[in-house]
């Protein structure tokens, strides 16, 4: 019996599928026939073939079709639907209203005949190029088919030879065909929509002072847009809505803001780039120094904004603007009038870690740190004209630029690190910073970087950690070789391995922050799965010993540790899909060539090079490395334009 059941289903799913396709092929028409249960069914297929509301169709029932028994043999009816003919008339005059193409060069004389309280209007428009002229008998056409009469047959002929002259050619009688008109408004009070019904062949249409009128009486007196009536009326747009009127909008203030007098954010470094695309870095602009007195910043003070006004006069209130504190550190004062802040004392202007605007006075070491200086431990930047010695060390709450060589030493800085002749580091120096690193080689270091690392020679036998991107292009060789590097986005060399086919293993796609807090995040979710184990086979245990109030605390208790255990695993599929983003972004890019000994690695997916490779750029794609042709870093494409 359900065998029987499925197939008489199935046969009927095919009688609406060719239903469906009958329907499409007289979409096209002003009417369709449609197969369905019941006359609203029926509606609702013709509203989705004609994409017009349901109260401008016409639904006639053709066949009645059979009900069935207990819901088997159902036959649909049959139904005509067609569209209104006002609707159809008024929805080709739209059509022809908003149609934007241009104007055929050939076009023939046309004619527009509308009935006002004054009387019938007639303008003739001439034709185009070699189109036909009005006649007369086009006219007399029109107006035996609309039954007018009393006729002023001069005033046609006058019309005829004056093209684009509006003469009223017929007295108005008052008629049942007379159009009608509403207005309506939207829900804010800021849209006024004005909808005229189609006249008939004697009526006449609403003037333009009685919908104004009409505006008048629903309560609009502001934002009347009389052209967009008159427009209305002239085009003949019946059936449809039109905007009349419109409110102001109200403009909120703009909330204060900051200018600062030197580079913050993305634009902080402005360092050159020569014409063959390595970094000029006598030119990194990377300090921005201040003398005494002078204005690094300007308040720019709230607005109050523009009040709006709906259409019956209501007043908008406008949000003012916020107000913005000045969030000031070391060494800056704040004018009189609180609109400017200025530097207290010579130095270098920044904005810290809090986003504090500072001047920290830069401490310039004259020659080598050595013994003579000691070790070196400042809040602000750092300018050291010699070398850093073996064994010292140097940290910086700002920069650090660095003229000299750099030894087997610590140096850290809570801004950016500059060595301009290279770090030798002897398999004993550690080099931190949470800017960018610049350097002209670098060689046997650790190396943690919290933005980009750039150099032009060479960084060798190195293990280095970056959480952006590692640049090495620019120099005579530009090489990679041996250690171990890393980096959270791209990685770019000349070359990278060397001949002797030394291993060298680079990472891209690498964040350690990341992955340590995955880690802190598994750890953290697997004890609250112990914690929730624990507590709920106490709860089974006790509920029967202890007093309901106790085991409704514990109860809370524990679907307090089910929510941070579900928070934890949210937390850690969104750490998990900022990885997938860092590896579907991350690139190794070689511009000369690529030896074998190296290993890549992004993500998951692995590739070691076995025979010597030219230039090019590898990707992961589909859990593979893949290469594709070489393409150069943005970041100093993007300063060589500049």
């Amino acid at each position: 019996m359900d065998r029987l059941r499925e197939l008489i289903e199935r046969d009927q799913w095919a009688e609406l599928l060719q239903d469906a396709q009958q329907i499409a092929d007289h979409a096209k028409h002003s009417d369709i026939e449609v197969l369905a249960f019941s006359r609203k069914e029926a509606l609702k297929k013709a509203v989705d073939i004609f994409g017009i509301d349901s109260s401008y169709l016409i639904c006639e029932e053709l066949i009645k079709g059979n009900p069935g028994f207990l819901g088997w043999f159902k036959i649909p009816n049959q139904y005509l639907i067609s569209i209104k003919p006002e609707v159809l008339s008024s929805l080709k005059k739209k059509s022809d209203y908003t149609q934007n193409n241009e104007l055929a060069q050939n076009k023939n004389g046309t004619f527009r005949l509308i009935m006002r309280k004054k009387g019938l209007e007639l303008v003739v428009y001439p034709p185009k190029g070699i189109g036909k002229p009005v006649y007369t008998k086009d006219i007399e056409a029109e107006l035996e088919r609309r039954n007018i009469t009393d006729i002023n047959n001069i005033l046609i002929q006058k019309a005829l030879k004056s093209p684009g002259e509006t003469l009223i050619i017929a007295p108005y009688i008052k008629s049942e065909q007379d159009a009608t008109f509403s207005i309506s408004t939207d829900k804010n009070d800021m849209t006024a929509f004005l909808s005229i019904s189609n006249p008939g062949n004697k009526g006449r249409i609403p003037e333009k002072n009685e919908i104004i009128d009409g505006l008048k009486k629903i309560g609009v007196v502001h934002g009347i847009n009389e052209l967009a009536v008159t427009e209305a009326l002239d085009n003949e747009l019946y059936q449809i809505s039109i905007p009349i009127a419109e409110g102001t909008p109200v403009q909120n203030g703009t909330n204060a803001y900051i200018e600062y007098s030197f580079p913050v954010g993305e634009d902080r470094i402005k360092y050159a780039v020569r014409p063959d695309g390595s970094v000029d870095f006598k030119e990194l602009n990377i300090i921005h120094n201040v003398h005494k007195g002078d204005v690094v910043a300007v308040m720019h003070p709230p607005t109050n904004g523009t009040n709006g006004m709906t259409l019956s006069g209501e007043i908008i209130q406008a949000i003012p603007g916020k107000e913005l504190a000045w969030n000031i550190g070391d060494n800056i004062t704040i004018s009189k009038n609180g609109l400017e802040a200025i530097a207290a004392t010579t130095g270098q202007v920044y904005l810290n870690k809090n986003n504090q605007l500072c001047v920290d006075p830069s401490f310039e070491v004259a020659g080598d740190v050595d013994l003579s200086i000691g070790n070196i431990d400042f809040l602000g930047s750092i300018i050291i004209k010699g070398n850093v010695n073996d064994g010292f060390s140097v940290h910086s709450g700002g920069n650090i630029e660095i003229h000299g060589h750099v030894g087997k030493c610590v140096i850290h800085a809570e801004g950016d690190i500059i060595a301009h002749k290279g770090i030798q580091g002897k398999d004993e120096a550690h080099i931190e910073c949470s800017g960018s690193l610049y350097a002209k080689f670098i060689e046997r270091c650790q190396l943690s970087v919290g933005q980009n690392i750039i150099v032009s020679d060479s960084i060798l036998h190195s293990k280095v950690i970056c959480q952006k991107n590692i640049i090495v292009l620019g120099g005579k060789k530009s090489i990679i070789a041996g250690g171990i590097l890393q980096a959270k986005n791209r990685i770019y060399a000349k070359q990278i391995g060397a001949e002797s086919y030394i291993e060298t293993q680079i990472e891209a796609g690498y964040s350690a922050q990341l992955l340590n807090e995955l880690e802190k995040m598994h750890l953290f979710v697997k004890e609250k799965e112990k914690q929730y184990g624990i507590m709920k086979d106490e709860i089974n245990g006790l509920s029967s010993k202890l007093p309901p109030q106790k085991v409704h605390q514990l109860e809370q208790n524990l679907f307090a540790l089910k929510k941070q255990q579900n928070k934890g695993l949210q937390t850690i599929e969104h750490i998990n899909e900022q990885i997938r983003l860092n590896h579907s972004e991350a690139m190794i890019s070689v511009e000369k060539k690529i030896m074998p000994g190296v290993k890549l690695t992004i993500g998951d997916a692995h590739l070691e090079i076995s025979t010597p490779q030219n230039s090019g750029s590898f990707v992961k794609k589909d859990n593979k490395i893949i290469m594709k042709p070489y393409e150069a870093p943005q970041l100093l494409q993007n300063q060589a334009k500049k």
